[in-house]
């Protein structure tokens, strides 16, 4: 059953981290000519807030100051309860990296440059190879008592 979950985990993990690509290769091929204009800043801004966002929403998420795991280090694995609220902290975190390429992609189409893309698909890219799921980290997630 661990396994299962955790195949499933890491197939929607492969799947959100794939869009970071998928977005600069659509950039690439409908981008519109460049225009000239004054620089537009919101575009970074919002993709930085989303970039710290996501390590303080995954850990409200996933049981802020809960009380530790006696099932930690054990074969059993994590109980229910601590696998659902990794999977929910994971799929969050996940959403708000893509939302750092999703700013970027916008931005690279709204100047019509599409290497303007490349910084933020690259910040996305790490805020999701560093979300891995893995059996040990759901875990190590805290128990609600």
């Amino acid at each position: 059953m661990q396994n299962r979950r955790l195949a499933s985990a890491r197939v929607v993990w492969a799947s959100l981290c794939f869009t970071h690509v998928m977005f600069g290769v659509v950039l690439l091929l409908a981008a519109p000519a460049p225009q000239e204009g004054p620089p537009v800043l919101i575009f970074p801004v919002m993709a930085l807030l989303l970039a710290f966002g996501v390590a303080p929403v995954r850990w409200l998420l996933m049981g802020g100051l809960g009380m530790p795991s006696a099932t930690v280090g054990q074969a059993a694995g994590p109980s229910d309860a601590q696998w659902l609220r990794y999977q929910s902290g994971t799929i969050v975190g996940l959403a708000l990296a893509e939302a750092v390429s999703l700013m970027g992609f916008v931005h690279g189409f709204l100047t019509g440059a599409p290497t303007t893309y490349v910084p933020y698909a690259l910040l996305g890219l790490v805020l999701s190879l560093a979300q891995v799921p893995t059996l040990g980290g759901a875990a190590s997630i805290p128990e609600r008592r």
